[in-house]
């Protein structure tokens, strides 16, 4: 099967893929532009659906983007915190994604009160899930005509 070439932003569907309904002020969904490659994030509860009426009104062009499961997610992190060089750190991360409830926000929480930690994270979010990514959107017949 050839794969259509779309301009598609992987790092930004790499962040779809790991939203699990958006942060706890915003509950949202993430949608594909099978035309443009383009993402489109819409709130859970619209109160004016005529803002958002391109996707909702095009199934044919729009496909809701589906969120990684919890334990790729976690394992994700995991392999995160392994390479993290400071030992204290690398013990609180871990223990944030220990937590039963809320290991998730724990985790953010923690990389953004750290210096730059943030940023390697995403780094090794886009490494470690651009396969997943990548093999999502061939089933559906598309290739990254490049890395945006």
């Amino acid at each position: 099967m050839s794969l259509k070439p779309l301009p598609v932003d992987l790092s930004e569907l790499v962040s779809a893929f790991d939203n699990e309904g958006g942060d706890q002020d915003v509950q949202t969904r993430a949608f594909f532009d099978l035309w443009s490659g383009e993402i489109e994030y819409l709130p859970f509860e619209l109160e004016d659906e005529s803002l958002f009426a391109d996707v909702l009104q095009a199934p044919e062009r729009w496909l809701r983007i589906p969120s990684l499961g919890t334990a790729e997610r976690r394992r994700a992190r995991s392999t995160f915190v392994d390479d993290v060089n400071d030992p204290q750190l690398r013990l609180q991360l871990a223990d944030a994604l220990a937590s039963p409830d809320q290991a998730f926000a724990a985790f953010a929480q923690l990389l953004r009160r750290t210096r730059g930690l943030f940023e390697q994270w995403l780094h090794h979010r886009d490494r470690s899930l651009t396969g997943p990514a990548r093999a999502w959107l061939a089933s559906l017949g598309i290739a990254p005509a490049s890395d945006r």
